[in-house]
């Protein structure tokens, strides 16, 4: 079912979204704030919806796969994936503790974890590559 979109010029409400969307880069995040006076009472769905409904959804993915915001991991190129997890088990593998880890890496601990969990490596993965770095020496 479609929805009615309001594209007149004069209509302030597409108007202030659509500077928004240019502010913030169409970062639905930081419009849903700005929106909100700094308050939680408007989510990113509801800017979604907001966003569809004027016409502006469009240009506000459009700017944000622009920018240089982190954002969704779903556009990362494979071998860019494989890069990374190959890079975390390296370092898992060459370190004592994985309290050590995230310095090397350049990382905070939470980025750490979550990027383990994503590429699901698990102890016996990291044990495994220790023995081959150890055997390479």
């Amino acid at each position: 079912m479609a929805t009615a979109q309001s594209h007149t010029a004069s209509d302030p409400e597409r108007e202030r979204l659509a500077r928004l969307v240019e502010l913030h880069q169409g970062n639905r995040s930081a419009i849903a704030r700005a929106l909100s006076k700094g308050s939680s009472t408007i989510t990113r769905q509801g800017v979604s919806r907001q966003l569809e409904r004027h016409g502006l959804l469009a240009e506000a993915d459009r700017l944000s796969s622009m920018s240089r915001k982190p954002g969704p991991r779903n556009n990362v190129p494979t071998g860019r994936l494989r890069e990374e997890r190959e890079t975390l088990l390296n370092t898992l593998a060459s370190v004592a503790t994985y309290d050590e880890a995230p310095a090397k890496l350049g990382y905070s601990p939470a980025t750490m974890y979550r990027l383990i969990k994503e590429h699901s490596i698990t102890a016996r993965q990291v044990a495994n590559r220790r023995k081959k770095l150890a055997a390479a020496k």
